[in-house]
C-alpha cells in the first residue's frame, strides 16, 4: 500500500501524458496531491481541470522550453512513445526518429546539477519467440519488430546515459482495463469485448494457445508508483519484469470473456476460430516472466486477478456501448 501522503508536493514530469496509462496516472498523482507538469504534442480538450496540473504542448526532447521544471522534478516518467506495432513497420526511420533520436536529444540536452530520475515502460515483446519460460532478465533478447527493436534501442540509450539519470526500465507484458486506447493494437481487451458486443461474436486466430500475461491499469499504476518510491533499487539493474499472478492461455482468456457475457450479463456470444496459415510470429509467441526481482525491489503485487479484472472491464464495456 502506497502512503496517502507519500507523493504530497512531490513533482513529477510525465510525457505521453494524455495517453491510456498516462491519464490513469495522472489521476492518482492527483488524488495523492503531487504536482504535474504533463508533456504532449497535442492540445486535448478533455483532461481534468486541477490546480496541480500544468499542460504544456511542446517537444519534450527541447528541454530549454521547461528547464525550471526540470530542475525541480522529482521524478521523470517517460511514456511519449508510439506504441503502434502497424506505425512501426509502415514508416520505420520516422517511428526511429520520432521515439529513439528524439530521446537520445533529449538526454544530450539534459542539463540538471542532480541525476533524474527516470523511468521509463518499455516492453516484454523485446524477448522475441522463445521456448524457454518462464523468462528472466538474463533471457536473450530478440525483437521481432521494429517498435519492439525500438523500444530496445531507447533502454540501451537510457542505460548509457547514467551520468545524469537514475533509470528504472520495466518490461511490461498486456495492459488492460477500462478506457480505450488510440492504437488499434493496444489495451487489445476492451476491443475484444467492444467488438463481441457489437457483433456477438468472439474471434480467435488459430488455436489461440499461446501463454500471455495481463496486467490490470490498476495494478500497473501501483508498479509504477512503487518503482519511483524504491528507484534505488534499480540502480545496478539494464531492465526488470514485471508480471502478473494471471499466467493463462489466449484461448483461455477469451472463453473466460465470452462466459462472462453469457453467464453473469445475460448475452448470447459465439465463439469462432479463424485459420489463418501466416500468422505473424508476434501473434503466436509465448510469454510468461520471472518478476521476482521486481516484486522483491518494491514490495509489489497484483491486487485484481484475471476474473475479477474482467468483469470490472466488461461492464464499463457494456455502459459505453450502451450510451
Amino acid at each position: 500500500m502506497l502512503e496517502p501522503n507519500l507523493f504530497k508536493n512531490k513533482n513529477f514530469i510525465i510525457t505521453g501524458g494524455l495517453g491510456y496509462i498516462g491519464k490513469k496516472l495522472i489521476n492518482r498523482l492527483l488524488d495523492y496531491n503531487a504536482k504535474i507538469l504533463c508533456i504532449t504534442r497535442s492540445e486535448y480538450p478533455n483532461i481534468i481541470s486541477n490546480k496541480n496540473l500544468q499542460i504544456k504542448v511542446l517537444d519534450y526532447a527541447e528541454t530549454y522550453l521547461y528547464q525550471e521544471s526540470i530542475n525541480k522534478c522529482d521524478f521523470f516518467i517517460h511514456l511519449a512513445f508510439e506504441n503502434s506495432v502497424s506505425l512501426a513497420k509502415n514508416n520505420p526511420i520516422l517511428h526511429k526518429q520520432n521515439n529513439v533520436f528524439k530521446l537520445k536529444k533529449f538526454l544530450s540536452n539534459l542539463d540538471v546539477e542532480k541525476k533524474l530520475n527516470f523511468i521509463f515502460p518499455s516492453t516484454a515483446t523485446i524477448f522475441g519467440l522463445t521456448n524457454t519460460l518462464p523468462l528472466t532478465e538474463k533471457s536473450k533478447d530478440n525483437p521481432l519488430t521494429f517498435y519492439d527493436l525500438n523500444k530496445l534501442r531507447c533502454e540501451r540509450i537510457i542505460n548509457l546515459n547514467r551520468n545524469n539519470i537514475n533509470p528504472c526500465i520495466i518490461r511490461l507484458p498486456n495492459i488492460y482495463g477500462g478506457g480505450d486506447s488510440n492504437n488499434s493494437d493496444r489495451n487489445i481487451l476492451f476491443k475484444i469485448i467492444i467488438n463481441a458486443l457489437k457483433n456477438k461474436k468472439i474471434h480467435c486466430y488459430n488455436s489461440g494457445d499461446y501463454h500471455r500475461e495481463f496486467i490490470y491499469i490498476d495494478d500497473f499504476i501501483n508498479a509504477l508508483l512503487l518503482s519511483c518510491v524504491n528507484l534505488d533499487g534499480f540502480l545496478d539493474t539494464n531492465f526488470v519484469n514485471i508480471g502478473s499472478d494471471n499466467k493463462i492461455k489466449l484461448i483461455e482468456i477469451l472463453s473466460k470473456i465470452q462466459n462472462i457475457l453469457n453467464n453473469d450479463f445475460g448475452y448470447n456470444i459465439s465463439f469462432e476460430h479463424y485459420y489463418v496459415n501466416a500468422l505473424k510470429d508476434v501473434n503466436v509467441r509465448n510469454y510468461k516472466c520471472d518478476d521476482r526481482l521486481f516484486r522483491k525491489l518494491t514490495n509489489w503485487s497484483p491486487n485484481v486477478d484475471i476474473d475479477s479484472g474482467l468483469r470490472l472491464l466488461i461492464k464499463e464495456c457494456i455502459n459505453i456501448s450502451n450510451i
